[in-house]
């Protein structure tokens, strides 16, 4: 009877020593985790520092875009990249006559395909120190290296940098995720 017994626990025993956890955090965001097995919407819903981008997500019927299977990556703006565009702004591109442009400027921050920093930084140093990006929107943006080794997305048109890639490297379920410090629109002035 002792070793049916412990047969019996070496084997039970032994399905929880290699059984995995399911819903494992990689990062943690401004204190929220975001865990690997969700897709990029459920964990940018869930962090409060991203309700303004989640919101227009919504309202610009891209919910499926930012859940699909991907692979996607993203290049979130946090709520206090939107509030440099002004509350006056935000209100303009909710209305109904703007949702093209809102389309857009939210699409303009999903790519194709699933890289990390180490990938931005390889096509960086293999191609002249910038990496030119397509993003969803058909828009066309670069990344690079500014004067102070940050990673800078630019404008491919204008040339201009339009915001830092604050956070790296952020694990989805259906890609990967980058934290931007502003939003991503080619269109400067407003």
């Amino acid at each position: 009877m002792k070793k049916i017994t412990v047969l019996l626990f070496l084997v039970f025993g032994s399905h929880l020593l290699f059984a995995q956890k399911v819903d494992t955090i990689r990062k943690m965001v401004n204190g929220t985790p975001m865990f690997s097995t969700n897709d990029v919407f459920q964990n940018l819903s869930d962090n409060k520092d991203f309700s303004i981008f989640i919101s227009l997500v919504k309202e610009a019927g891209l919910t499926d875009t930012l859940k699909q299977h991907g692979p996607i990556t993203i290049f979130a703006p946090d709520n206090k990249a939107f509030q440099k565009l002004g509350q006056s702004c935000i209100d303009t591109i909710e209305k109904p006559s703007h949702r093209p442009f809102l389309v857009a400027l939210i699409l303009n921050h999903v790519f194709a395909g699933e890289f990390t920093s180490k990938d931005l930084a390889k096509q960086m140093f293999a191609n002249g120190g910038f990496w030119i990006l397509h993003a969803l929107s058909g828009y066309v943006w670069a990344v690079h290296l500014d004067t102070n080794r940050n990673i800078v997305i630019i404008s491919k048109n204008t040339g201009s940098s339009i915001s830092v890639i604050s956070k790296f490297d952020i694990k989805q379920k259906n890609g990967e995720l980058f934290v931007i410090t502003d939003v991503l629109n080619p269109k400067v002035e407003w």
